[in-house]
């Protein structure tokens, strides 16, 4: 019987507890000496979720939120959660969607920057501060779908290190590289915040012992691994619902009961490297995308298209994908104006250009109609 631990259709493993998998083939015996050596310890992926519960409970103390006409009550446990729930794309940003939302309204274009100097001192000196300024309720609902957390960190704080600079390292290093922003992003850029400034509500696995500056950032790194295994959307952690079933029953309970597993070296071993082979899972479950055109990971798009001849334009990825859908139609009427149409179609949508005023076909093996239509031209 094949095994169903991997299908599409029933999962039961994730990143979070890929160390399953891993366990079910080492002798039981060795973990079982290992938790009796060395006693038990919170799961860290629980211990950096209970984290984030905690930021949410306590928002309206972490962050300055805005008030918009449809976004209201972010300052509450209720009103933030969903932004911490991946099945929402508030934080998901790319370069196209940047420029067409929050750029061009602004008169502004990615050309308009020849340097990441360039852009980093329009986003420092132009659009953060009209960001935090920005009063209109119905223009900060445009902001926070455009946005999500790079909207809400954009506010001022009276802690040290502002969330705004650091929503500006996020813009600069990813959207400048045509990089997309993702909601890991989003939650890696409070987890920045409240880390850097030392808020309680780091748990102290996660605590630099002497500061910064001296031990330097390498738990910071450590708690912003664990939210790539918590809040990624990869294709392993599609259907995974564990952040969004810890919210919701928090939201009436505020309670949070944390998994417990060996505190030994070896079971840390069997955790380190479950999540690569986690990762390498992630790779094989992308292959099976590679068919589905709406489903094929944006990175994979181009080389579809190499393998089939064909120079995607823009680089809107939803765009890419309409033109590998209709790549077959263009072909067939390779030569002719219908050709064309199609893949401005492609581009600017149906209607969007009419080339019935502009294109006149011609052909070539009818040369009584090349002197009639070089008449016509000339009267």
């Amino acid at each position: 019987m094949a095994d169903k631990r991997f299908s599409p259709k029933i999962q039961f493993h994730y990143k979070r507890n890929f160390s399953d998998v891993v366990e079910s083939f080492i002798p039981k015996y060795y973990v079982v000496e290992d938790q009796k050596e060395f006693g038990e310890t919170s799961d860290i992926v629980d211990v950096a979720l209970e984290f984030h519960l905690k930021l949410a409970e306590n928002i309206g103390s972490v962050l300055t939120l805005p008030t918009g006409s449809v976004f209201t009550g972010l300052n509450l446990f209720e009103g933030i959660a969903p932004f911490f729930d991946k099945n929402n794309s508030f934080s998901d940003i790319d370069k196209f969607k940047f420029e067409r939302q929050i750029l061009y309204p602004n008169n502004y274009s990615f050309r308009d920057f020849s340097s990441k100097t360039l852009f980093r001192s329009y986003l420092e000196t132009t659009l953060i501060p009209a960001l935090e300024g920005e009063a209109d309720p119905s223009t900060i609902d445009s902001y926070i779908n455009s946005l999500g957390w790079f909207y809400l960190l954009a506010q001022g704080s009276a802690e040290t290190i502002q969330p705004s600079s650091i929503v500006v390292d996020y813009l600069v290093d990813k959207l400048y590289a045509d990089e997309p922003l993702t909601l890991v992003d989003g939650v890696n850029a409070l987890t920045d915040y409240a880390w850097k400034n030392e808020l309680t509500y780091i748990p102290p696995e996660f605590t630099s012992g002497a500061g910064e500056y001296v031990s330097g950032t390498q738990q910071l790194e450590k708690l912003k691994t664990i939210n790539e295994i918590l809040f990624s959307n990869s294709y392993l952690n599609r259907a995974d619902t564990y952040v969004a079933d810890a919210f919701e029953p928090y939201s009436l309970t505020r309670d949070f009961t944390k998994n417990v597993v060996s505190n030994g070296a070896f079971w840390r071993l069997i955790k380190s490297f479950s999540f690569t082979f986690a990762d390498q899972q992630d790779e094989t479950n992308k292959l099976q995308t590679l068919y589905d055109l709406q489903d094929c990971p944006d990175e994979y798009l181009p080389e579809i298209a190499n393998l089939i001849g064909w120079k995607l334009l823009g680089y809107d990825r939803n765009k890419w994908r309409l033109q590998l859908a209709n790549a077959v139609s263009v072909y067939k009427r390779a030569g002719t104006k219908q050709s064309i149409q199609v893949a401005l179609n492609n581009l600017f949508g149906e209607g969007g250009i009419d080339l019935d005023s502009y294109i006149q076909e011609l052909r070539e093996s009818s040369i009584p109609y090349l002197i009639l239509y070089a008449l016509s031209a000339e009267s």
